[in-house]
């Protein structure tokens, strides 16, 4: 040793094991998930002086089943139980060898769901249990509700899974990502008794299957990310409230949506704000020959730079479109952009349409202090088409001008008159 102390060596030490110690535990070997009325079995596993035990003979088992059910058993290692009612239980072994007990528990064994395929969730729930599959006992944490329905799916356990909100406001720490067979959607009268609230720094939800739903809520006050981002699946019976950004030099096409595939439809954009940003862009922002956009309003949004930022351009308000997508009976009324670019429609690539649309009254209506170079643009702050078609559409008393008396029509601008027809 450092201290010049001699220790003998004495060589390697070979262990060997108490012959009288015993280690437990349980597995579950069958029906760990279930609907219903379900079937599981277990096993016992015992370890006595460092060996497996292969022989139950005159070795005690005694099961407690989590619901209540106890099970006696003698010289047999495993056991079967039918669980009759849905709940997440816990399962404990004591193992008794010659008049000696040891026990093991396994806690959240058996998870048996309700038949419904449907999770309740509530903004507080005194009764809040599993499996939420009631009003009483709803689920009050939307990331718990989300990543059991994922799981569930994954699992091949079920084709698809309901998230079932009751009225009230929920904060979305992580975003929803229903990327399976989900259906998320309120149970109040209109959307807006249903509102999910983001962090600033993230987006609501993310819709990446054709089975996704999004249905009957609002989706209010995302900040810095757009509120949806969907590549697939469903949107209706939504509102979009108050998505607003306030970040300097932030760039995010779709504050509200940002869809390059999927379905949008009876849904409403509104007040929407966006005060600082270096480009405005649009509220709605399509990208694909499979995003189509049915039956919106996408109203009162307001985009562009301000007197603290005059040098800053706006880019579109309202929709921006590209590549192939399709907006159709839809109304696109009152935005503001606050520096210049199309507060209503821009639209862009000859595969893009815009069908049986009304867009009127969006303008240009510049903050004191800004710069009025573009006061009096022209280009079409209904709609700024690039080549693409549009047919049967009401564009009408779009504007720009520093106010009302200077106020110059600026309906519609397109650089192909041959895709543009039946509108007024």
């Amino acid at each position: 040793t450092g201290d010049g102390v001699k220790i003998p060596d004495i060589g390697c030490y070979e262990y060997k094991p108490d012959p009288r110690q015993i280690l437990v535990s349980l597995s579950v070997t069958a029906g760990a998930t279930g609907f219903g009325a379900s079937d599981a079995a277990f096993l016992a596993s015992v370890i006595r002086g460092g060996e497996p035990l292969d022989d139950f003979t005159g070795v005690d088992l005694k099961w407690t089943l989590g619901d209540g059910a106890v099970s006696n058993v003698t010289g047999v290692a495993t056991v079967a139980h039918r669980y009759e009612a849905p709940g997440r239980y816990d399962v404990a072994l004591e193992v008794t060898i010659d008049g000696e007990t040891v026990s093991a528990q396994l806690e959240g064994a058996v998870s048996v769901y309700g038949t419904a395929n449907r999770f309740y969730l509530a903004e507080t729930c005194a009764g809040e249990r599993f499996p939420y599959d009631t009003p009483e006992t709803a689920c009050t944490s939307v990331g718990t509700a989300i990543n059991l329905a994922r799981g569930l799916i994954a699992s091949g356990a079920v084709d698809g899974y309901d998230l079932a909100f009751q009225p009230g406001t929920y904060a979305i720490t992580s975003t929803m990502l229903l990327d399976g067979a989900i259906r998320a959607y309120g149970l109040g009268s209109r959307p807006e008794d249903v509102n999910l609230q983001p962090n600033p720094k993230m987006s609501a939800v993310n819709l990446s299957s054709a089975a996704a739903r999004l249905e009957n809520l609002t989706v209010v006050g995302s900040k810095e990310q757009t509120a949806v981002v969907m590549s697939d699946g469903t949107i209706s019976n939504c509102v979009f409230e108050a998505c607003s950004s306030a970040g300097h030099g932030l760039i995010i096409r779709g504050q509200a949506i940002s869809m390059t595939g999927g379905l949008v439809v009876d849904t409403v954009i509104r007040n929407t704000k966006a005060d600082a940003q270096w480009r405005g862009y649009a509220v709605l922002y399509m990208n694909g020959a499979t995003a189509v956009a049915d039956r919106l309003v996408v109203t009162n949004n307001t985009a562009g730079g301000t007197a603290s930022h005059r040098d800053h351009a706006g880019a579109p308000v309202g929709v921006e479109m590209n590549g192939g997508a399709t907006l159709r009976n839809s109304v696109i009324a009152d935005n503001v952009s606050r520096w210049f670019g199309p507060a209503g429609v821009s639209i862009n690539g000859s595969t893009s349409k815009i069908e049986n649309c009304t867009i009127v009254n969006n303008r240009i209506e510049q903050e004191a202090g800004c710069e009025s170079s573009y006061a009096t643009s022209t280009v079409g702050l209904g709609i700024a088409n690039k080549s693409a078609t549009v047919v049967n559409c009401i564009v009408w008393n779009n504007r720009t001008g520093s106010d009302a008396a200077g106020w110059v029509a600026a309906d519609m601008s397109t650089s192909n008159t041959d895709n543009v027809r039946h509108t007024i």
